[in-house]
């Protein structure tokens, strides 16, 4: 059981790694908004991690199959919602470290960061390889197993972007205001670019 647990958890951890839109969703947030915001955004991704491994530790094959007949149209509303996302933030001035951030903020933190998430219909895909690469195709067969592989990809998704907000939190203090508004105007250009480019690629059939 301590093998599989820790197998799920490293592979939470490698999944949430990878470099993307939403991780500059978690930098941006951090840095402008505050831990809070950072966390939230987090904890989102990881539910979402979550039930992807759920639904792919259960073998739910019908799935996954329909999330990728359905990529074209995940791709596009993800694609709208990141250019709108970065636009937006491209319009709004950074918060000053510190201050209160509203339940209602944090809960819709938490919220876009699931639904951008699940709009990637590619990690269940990798995660079904994973399993079986790692021996944990079986290992989802009981529902004690597969309640450990779940909580494994969360616990070691959440690590990683714990990490990453602690990180971004560390060095917050040495950047200047004038450059952390410009790293907020950055990050909306690249949150924007990220969406043209996931439209784009909606557009052309598959």
């Amino acid at each position: 059981m301590f093998a599989t647990l820790a197998k799920a958890i490293a592979l939470g951890f490698a999944v949430a790694a990878p470099v993307g839109p939403i991780s500059v969703l978690c930098m941006q947030r951090t840095l402008t908004i505050g831990r809070a915001a950072g966390l939230a955004t987090g904890l989102g991704i990881a539910l979402a991690d979550a039930v992807y491994a759920a639904l792919a530790a259960g073998g739910v094959g019908f799935a996954a199959d329909f999330l990728v007949a359905q990529a074209r149209w995940l791709l596009l509303a993800a694609g709208v919602f990141l250019v709108v996302l970065g636009l937006k933030i491209l319009k709004t001035e950074p918060k000053t470290l510190g201050g209160k951030v509203s339940d209602g903020a944090l809960g819709r933190d938490v919220l876009t960061a699931f639904a951008l998430t699940m709009a990637n219909p590619m990690t269940i895909l990798a995660l079904v390889a994973a399993f079986a690469a790692l021996g944990l195709a079986e290992a989802g067969d009981t529902l004690r197993s597969g309640v450990l592989l779940v909580a494994g990809v969360f616990a070691g998704s959440m690590a990683w972007w714990i990490g990453l907000v602690a990180g971004v939190s560390m060095i917050h203090h040495q950047i200047s205001p004038t450059a952390v508004h410009w790293i907020n105007r950055a990050a909306g250009l690249v949150l924007a670019g990220f969406g043209a480019f996931a439209f784009g690629r909606g557009l052309v059939p598959g």
